[in-house]
């Protein structure tokens, strides 16, 4: 895998770890009533649930292997519940926000950072949808040009 990859699958697991939500791989399926967590999009299968992504880097050192990696978090109600919108989002912030030195794979977290929240309304079932921003300034592997 990627660094990239380390840290989304780590920061699911992380997620998952906490109690937020359940973080699935393989051909496995939620069940009803559970959180899931997807890579790059929110499960279909449950009302609850967080999609982690990637949006590219804010920075990348040119002679280190230092990057800041953009991450969204975005987090889907239970139906018609706004308060349990605020609650998912509350404890994925507390876990993740100050977050330092947390390896994943090839990934090395060295502290993390919300930078902006944008609510995005109801979808068609009536859940509540919101994006959280986070940079992920991170140790990466060496490569011929950044030692």
């Amino acid at each position: 895998m990627s660094h990239t990859s380390d840290l989304l699958t780590g920061l699911a697991g992380s997620i998952a770890s906490a109690g937020i939500g359940t973080y699935l791989t393989g051909s496995s399926v939620f069940t009803a009533g559970q959180t899931g967590i997807g890579i790059g999009q929110l499960p279909e299968t449950t009302d609850r649930a967080i999609a982690i992504t990637d949006y590219g880097t804010a920075g990348d050192e040119i002679t280190q292997p230092i990057t800041t990696i953009a991450v969204q978090v975005l987090c889907r109600s239970n139906r018609n519940d706004r308060l349990d919108l605020a609650s998912l989002r509350d404890s994925i912030f507390q876990l993740l926000q100050g977050m330092t030195h947390v390896n994943y794979g090839t990934c090395h977290v060295i502290q993390a950072r919300r930078i902006s929240s944008v609510p995005l309304g109801l979808d068609e079932n009536d859940r509540w949808l919101q994006a959280d921003n986070y940079y992920f300034d991170c140790n990466t592997p060496a490569s011929a040009y950044r030692s």
